[in-house]
């Protein structure tokens, strides 16, 4: 006969700051409700299970190590709740090491560890563009949103520092190209509750893909090419309304897609790709981009309003910034005569205030033939 008996492990953590500042993390001088999950993978029942939390991190104190979770049948979880506190002088980044040592009735026992991080940076920049197009003006917006941040132009020492990494990798032929113990550290980063945000214009294409790449959902379609012009948030998503012109760098640009829940959230307005894609895990967040940040022009939507919106999607507080009515100029009327045409047509429509306006010609594979209108115009008929 085959002889049965529990197996305890440790299963999962989760944080509960509601008494604190909310941010669903442990920092200094805060005392947040730790849920400790305990499974039994065996194949008899347990009782009288009881976890002992400790952490030889000076800088935390468990107010009650103890906790009993009771008994648990084979296949079961069981969870206790431990509070968990954080002294005020925890240096930002600091790594807390816990261990959980399981104890059960007739002898069965169990372990387990976990890493949380105490007291993170908001938001570092990491500037690996030769060019430097995107980290000046990211480091300008955060500045203005009230966040804190810092920013290097080489392979950081330690990410875990930080709540969430702005990663700007260039656009051909000075770009950098991600390496693979790159792309883990990132991936790393990511699987304890990290954000990325990154941009480059043959990373997720083009580039060989490291460990990372795939964490963001993203598809890379194709190579692409060269030209953009106007940028557009996409509908019913954080960048709905947004509009913006593209000044920088814009060689082999990679066009994507989104995979499984990831989600559009920029797309060229003519040709018509996707440029930008948002991706929610729940224990992690990612954004990856194709066009740089700092390509963006300010007009009425601004790279200070794109830079709150990302960092909203992250988790990070900061300052609200406005945008007029949250919507792009609309041209309410188009007419073309005649439709379709070979050498000559006209073309009016009727705009519901002054904007700036492009009219560009395409044939059918979609190649600008030529640009017709691109300048401030009137309201009204046009």
């Amino acid at each position: 006969d085959q002889g049965h008996a529990p197996q305890l492990n440790f299963s999962s953590f989760t944080i509960d700051d509601a008494s604190g500042n909310g941010n669903g993390k442990l920092d200094p001088d805060e005392t947040v409700d730790l849920t400790i999950t305990l499974s039994n993978d065996g194949s008899s029942g347990a009782g009288g299970v009881v976890g002992t939390l400790t952490s030889p991190s000076p800088h935390i104190n468990i107010q009650q190590t103890s906790m009993t979770y009771g008994s648990m049948g084979a296949g079961e979880n069981a969870t206790a709740v431990y509070q968990v506190s954080a002294a005020s002088d925890t240096p930002p980044g600091h790594s807390a090491n816990f261990d959980i040592d399981i104890t059960a009735d007739l002898g069965a026992s169990g372990e387990g560890n976990f890493l949380i991080i105490v007291g993170q940076i908001p938001v570092l920049v990491i500037d690996l563009d030769e060019n430097n197009n995107s980290s000046v003006e990211m480091m300008n917006s955060l500045t203005n949103l009230g966040v804190g941040a810092d920013m290097v132009d080489s392979w950081p020492d330690n990410l875990n520092l930080y709540s969430s990494l702005f990663v700007c990798l260039g656009m051909y032929p000075e770009n950098y190209t991600l390496t693979q113990s790159e792309g883990q550290e990132l991936a790393d980063y990511l699987e304890i509750g990290g954000n990325i945000y990154m941009e480059g214009g043959d990373t997720w294409a083009f580039d060989d893909q490291t460990p990372v790449h795939p964490m963001f959902n993203i598809k890379g379609l194709s190579d692409g090419s060269n030209g953009l012009n106007y940028i557009l948030g996409e509908d019913s998503t954080f960048t709905e309304g947004l509009v913006y012109s593209y000044a920088g760098d814009d060689s082999w640009i990679d066009q994507i897609e989104p995979e499984g829940d990831a989600f559009t959230i920029f797309q060229h307005q003519a040709p018509e790709f996707i440029l930008a894609v948002a991706n929610d895990e729940g224990s992690y967040r990612t954004i990856g981009s194709s066009f740089e940040f700092g390509g963006l022009e300010d007009e009425e939507s601004t790279r200070d309003y794109l830079m709150n919106k990302y960092l909203e999607f992250f988790g990070v507080e900061s300052v609200s910034v406005g945008l007029p009515d949250n919507k792009p100029d609309h041209i309410n009327a188009c007419l073309i005569y005649p439709n379709p045409f070979s050498n000559t047509a006209q073309i009016s429509f009727v705009l519901e205030r002054n904007s700036a306006v492009t009219v560009e010609i395409y044939n059918h594979s979609g190649q600008m033939i030529e640009r017709l209108v691109n300048q401030n115009m009137q309201e009204g008929l046009n």
